[in-house]
């Protein structure tokens, strides 16, 4: 409470000097108001000074707040390619692995050809890469379909008719008539 008490006395001396330099009188007429002009104009300095000094400490912890922001968004980024690094060795680690699965499996299916069916050894050859080719172009055509949603074309669509219909309606901006999109899939 002193800082405020300070303030409204500080004010009632502006007031004084003000009203004297109105009344045709300047700040200095009087001997008794020099001292609280000198008094009041120490006062207002030192508040502005305190202000400063208050604005500086802010942009400084503002500064400091940033910095952290940055340090801790550049750990975060750092951690997270280390985690997807890790992630796509163990994807490939896995796909090797399923690959010898299938190699082991296509050679037990031939060897059994041979041995149980009584198929000679070429044609049972054959007969497991034909199946080994028909599951590569099942694979292929998935890799097709999953790749044509990586794009992900409506998401761009709804987002560029969010901004390109700042006036229109929102169904207007959320139709999903659009050619592209295969009829079994849109919603």
């Amino acid at each position: 409470m002193p800082a405020e008490e300070r303030r409204t006395s500080d004010r009632a001396a502006t007031d004084r000097v003000s009203a004297a330099a109105e009344a045709g009188g300047g700040p200095h007429d009087t001997a008794a108001e020099e001292p609280v002009s000198d008094a009041t104009r120490q006062a207002a300095e030192t508040r502005v000074q305190e202000e400063i000094a208050a604005l500086g400490q802010l942009g400084g912890d503002a500064l400091s707040w940033l910095q952290g922001s940055v340090k801790l968004m550049g750990t975060e980024a750092r951690l997270f390619l280390a985690s997807l690094l890790l992630v796509v060795a163990l994807a490939a680690m896995v796909g090797l692995l399923i690959a010898g699965a299938f190699i082991f499996l296509g050679a037990a299916a031939v060897l059994m050809l041979v041995r149980e069916g009584g198929i000679s050894p070429p044609l049972a050859a054959f007969i497991g890469a034909l199946a080994l080719c028909v599951s590569a172009v099942a694979a292929y055509a998935w890799i097709r379909r999953v790749a044509r949603e990586m794009g992900f074309t409506r998401t761009r669509k709804s987002w560029a008719a969010l901004f390109r219909s700042s006036g229109s309606s929102a169904s207007d901006s959320t139709d999903n008539t659009d050619a592209s999109v295969p009829a079994g899939r849109r919603e």
